[in-house]
């Protein structure tokens, strides 16, 4: 079984970051209605969304280039397959079919805050969304 965990980062095309702050506000008016219990925190540079029943935890975050090789490094610690590739909502969607199909995780049931988180990353203005884990099959 690998780490329950999922990794987002919108890496900005700007030099300054967009504000995570504002990013959480977005995402936790957006996620409220979910009969789900959620927490959210900001620890350093990264979002962390914590579910429970089973524990899940989303961590997002939001970087410039410089960081980018750093989110490698995480898929690494992670023993996580990472392709570098961007993600959309396609490529989501089959990331977590991979997932399901090989049984890592209790995923299934948070199909629906993954795709929310992906979209709000998808609003941001000159980001582009990638994911650990990423992969194609």
């Amino acid at each position: 079984m690998k780490s329950p965990i999922f990794i987002f980062t919108g890496l900005s095309n700007d030099e300054a970051s967009p504000d995570l702050e504002a990013f959480k506000d977005r995402l936790y008016r957006r996620l409220k209605h979910l009969p789900l219990i959620l927490n959210m925190a900001i620890t350093g540079n990264q979002l962390i969304l914590s579910l429970t029943n089973p524990d899940f935890r989303f961590y997002i975050s939001l970087i410039n280039q410089k960081q980018l090789k750093d989110f490698g490094t995480l898929a690494t610690d992670f023993d996580l397959p990472w392709d570098g590739k961007e993600i959309n909502m396609q490529r989501l969607s089959i990331i977590f079919n991979i997932i399901e199909k090989e049984g890592w995780f209790p995923f299934k049931m948070y199909h629906e805050v993954g795709f929310a988180i992906l979209e709000e990353l998808e609003n941001l203005e000159n980001t582009t969304p990638y994911s650990v884990p990423s992969m194609d099959k």
